[in-house]
């Protein structure tokens, strides 16, 4: 499994209600009254389209940056949110060169733990390497900006206008 975070751009408002597009996946949108709501309908989104992708033989393509997408004049943007989505992507073979002793280690943990060495060693380098995600935050001039925490269980709704925390919204 493989983690991609997208950047999904928000448009509405608190009395309309508000809707979510992303700009590298053409016709993956979703919608709803809040901000903690479309943020858990947008993962569903996505999930279910990158999905749908997969399925079909498609390739999902490379997410861009929030910097890298441009501000669109034509759209009311009410902020940008960073959705993540896990995706199966298939292994590959690889050789490594490792000690004896820590090879050992690796195999005694691995049985124990009821994985393989590449289930293990895979498991291993996800979690390595997710401690340098970093959230990234938006430059953009919309009113709410919603950052996720790293671990992904809350998200703070900053209201740039007021400059202050709108809501704080726990996901588990």
């Amino acid at each position: 499994m493989s983690t991609i975070a997208y950047v999904a751009v928000v448009e509405g408002s608190e009395k309309t209600g508000y809707s979510a597009f992303f700009p590298d996946l053409p016709g993956c949108a979703t919608a709803a009254q809040g901000l903690a709501e479309l943020i858990a309908n947008a993962r569903d989104a996505l999930a279910l389209h990158i999905e749908g992708m997969v399925e079909d033989g498609a390739d999902v393509p490379s997410a861009s940056s929030i910097e890298a997408l441009p501000i669109d004049k034509n759209l009311r943007e009410a902020g940008r949110i960073i959705v993540d989505v896990e995706i199966d992507d298939a292994p590959l073979r690889v050789n490594v060169s490792i000690g004896a002793n820590l090879l050992r280690r690796i195999d005694a943990a691995a049985e124990v733990s009821g994985m393989t060495r590449s289930g293990l060693l895979a498991t291993a380098a996800r979690q390595f390497v997710d401690r340098f995600r970093t959230p990234t935050i938006p430059s953009t001039n919309a009113r709410y900006l919603v950052v996720p925490s790293a671990d992904d269980h809350y998200a703070v709704i900053w209201d740039r206008e007021k400059n202050a925390p709108l809501d704080i919204g726990l996901y588990v």
